[in-house]
């Protein structure tokens, strides 16, 4: 598991090497999404999860992801989303599949 001293570490490296580069740089914008993502996940490291505890919050979420794709089909049978031209990415927008997945995504790299 990542620890915050690791991630500090990483966020003062791409610091020293991308921040001197002109605002407008590409891997400067690059640099600076990911400092922003490594600064929330400090932020979540130092209130001390136990391994433990974010396994299972992964499990959590992934059962949360088999539950909205199985009351899809009561959705759509109620009539949400018609006349829409892809009406599962409208559902999948409306249950916010998008940031559950990115949730998953941050949870995983914390693991690693």
């Amino acid at each position: 598991m990542k620890t915050d001293t690791d991630i500090k570490q990483e966020i003062a490296a791409l610091e020293k090497e991308f921040f001197p580069m002109a605002k407008g740089a590409r891997l400067r914008k690059k640099a600076e999404k990911r400092v922003l993502f490594l600064r929330k996940c400090a932020a979540y490291l130092e209130s001390g999860p136990k391994e433990e505890f974010i396994q299972k919050s992964i499990g959590d979420l992934r059962l949360r992801l088999i539950s909205i794709s199985e009351q899809y089909k009561v959705w759509k049978e109620a009539g949400n989303g018609a006349g829409k031209a892809n009406p599962y990415t409208v559902y999948k927008r409306e249950m916010g599949v998008k940031k559950i997945k990115d949730q998953i995504a941050t949870l995983n790299f914390l693991l690693k």
